[in-house]
């Protein structure tokens, strides 16, 4: 398949983000922000430049660019890739108008579909895990997850030879255990970049008047929000 390059950006809990690859630098002027906001309707505006620099920074996206065999696993993650491959089986079917990847993860035991994930291509390169997961009965017994990132990168980094896997940016929420599981269990890493952040002119107001008083905001989306406006709001003209 040619895949084509993604140009666009997308909408992301109320805020843009480029749909675009990670090694290209994403740099709008202020007046196309401000279109985009406007246009769009949407609360913020984020994009990332100077991907995988190498100095630390307080923005990340979660990479794996290398193909690893077995041996690059530690003892129990290749037990549990084993029994997954054993117990499950792995189908990928790609939209060609969409230029997503759709993988079903099945119990070989029940026929029952216990897994799945959409992978985002761009330019033949590079490739956004931008959702996956399995039902929770599931983990244990059939560790779907584990033989999915393990067939995904098998494929992508080691077959397609991509030159990125992307797990996506640094998340905000409380829970989410995601990255940290591909970081320890497959050797993806933390790749830095610089973080630019504009709100549109009633959010930005909102979001200033309440910083103040974000440790007695309730719900996990609105101190996910506090937290990103902590880090990156200083970058907002």
């Amino acid at each position: 398949m040619s895949d084509r390059e993604h140009s666009s950006w997308r909408l992301i809990h109320r805020c843009l983000i480029p749909d675009a690859p990670l090694s290209r630098n994403i740099a709008p002027d202020e007046a196309t922000v401000r279109s985009l906001l406007r246009r769009r309707g949407v609360w913020m505006c984020r994009w990332t430049d100077r991907f995988d620099r190498a100095a630390d920074g307080e923005g990340w996206y979660v990479v794996k660019d290398t193909a690893d065999g077995w041996e690059a696993l530690s003892a129990s993650t290749r037990s549990k890739v084993r029994r997954a491959l054993r117990r499950c089986s792995y189908v990928r079917t790609t939209d060609e108008k969409t230029l997503v990847d759709r993988w079903t993860v099945t119990a070989r035991d029940t026929g029952k579909t216990i897994g799945f994930a959409e992978c985002r291509l761009f330019a033949g390169t590079e490739v956004f895990y931008d959702r996956f997961g399995a039902s929770r009965d599931s983990l244990r017994g059939y560790y779907p997850l584990y033989g999915l990132i393990w067939e995904m990168n098998r494929y992508y980094l080691g077959e397609r030879g991509m030159r990125f896997a992307f797990d996506g940016f640094r998340t905000m929420r409380e829970r989410s255990g995601i990255q940290e599981f591909l970081i320890r269990k497959f050797g993806f890493r933390r790749a830095y970049c610089e973080v630019h952040l504009r709100y549109a002119p009633w959010f930005g107001f909102a979001v200033r008047a309440l910083f103040p008083v974000r440790r007695f905001l309730p719900g996990q989306r609105l101190r996910a929000l506090m937290r990103q406006h902590a880090l990156y709001g200083a970058s907002r003209r």
